[in-house]
């Protein structure tokens, strides 16, 4: 069965979706990238598997015989169509669903455009130059993205927060979610190779999931109270919504 793990961007999306394979991994069935290789599916693109869109044509792919005899997990930033949710409805898929405050991807999606601009790329995150221009970035993915992807029946949400917080719950519901039965010892193990001590030392040489920091929160430490006050006034009426109820403004 094929597994979507959909995300808002900067919510550590592939740090989720590795977490996902390595589950499922060791409930018996195979690596996402043995099943990309084992079929040729070039879509399955970088690491993580990332569709990218999930068009028709390419879910008619993963979800038809012989690729649908595997279990396997495949990562998009992508709204869901009708497609999707059909076969969702239907009980051909399974769909997951990873979010963070917005207010900390618009710290990491500046993070990140500095980092691209660095290297001479000035496209998608390498657009973002100042911290308004993150915000506003970030308001438009949460009308855009988050909006479009929650209160969908069947799919589980998790936030980014509380997988960070309590790393054996969250998996713990996934690992429910998928219909497979994981020791407790084994997914501490896996939680430990994910964790973000690991994933920033392995930072020495190719960077790992676009891990940066590892931390909630750290908008109140980068912004200034006119920056948080455009949050507040740019998407403010969605925290309450995704479970970010601090809203009280600045001085």
């Amino acid at each position: 069965m094929l597994v979507i793990s959909g995300s808002l961007p900067k919510a550590g999306s592939s740090w989720f979706l590795h977490l996902t394979n390595d589950l499922l991994v060791a409930a018996g069935h195979p690596d996402n990238k043995q099943i990309r290789d084992k079929f040729d599916l070039q879509f399955m693109k970088y690491d993580e598997c990332n569709i990218q869109e999930p068009t028709p044509e390419k879910i008619e792919i993963l979800t038809s015989p012989p690729v649908s005899e595997y279990t396997f997990a495949v990562k998009t930033h992508h709204p869901p169509n009708r497609h999707v949710l059909d076969l969702l409805a239907k009980g051909k898929i399974k769909i997951t669903y990873i979010y963070r405050d917005p207010r900390d991807t618009a710290v990491s999606g500046l993070e990140a455009g500095r980092k691209l601009r660095a290297r001479g790329v000035f496209e998608r995150f390498g657009k973002i130059e100042s911290m308004q221009d993150a915000i506003e970035w970030s308001s438009r993915q949460v009308e855009n993205n988050w909006q479009r992807w929650i209160q969908k029946e069947g799919i589980l949400y998790f936030r980014y927060e509380d997988l960070l917080r309590n790393p054996l719950e969250e998996l713990s519901r996934l690992a429910g979610y998928l219909e497979i039965d994981v020791p407790e010892e084994a997914v501490g193990k896996i939680i430990g190779k994910h964790s973000a001590a690991r994933l920033k030392e392995s930072r020495e040489g190719k960077p790992k999931y676009h891990f940066n920091k590892g931390r909630t929160g750290r908008f109140r430490e980068v912004m200034t109270a006119v920056e948080i006050e455009s949050c507040h006034r740019l998407f403010g009426d969605y925290l309450e919504k995704m479970g970010y109820a601090d809203r009280e403004s600045p001085g």
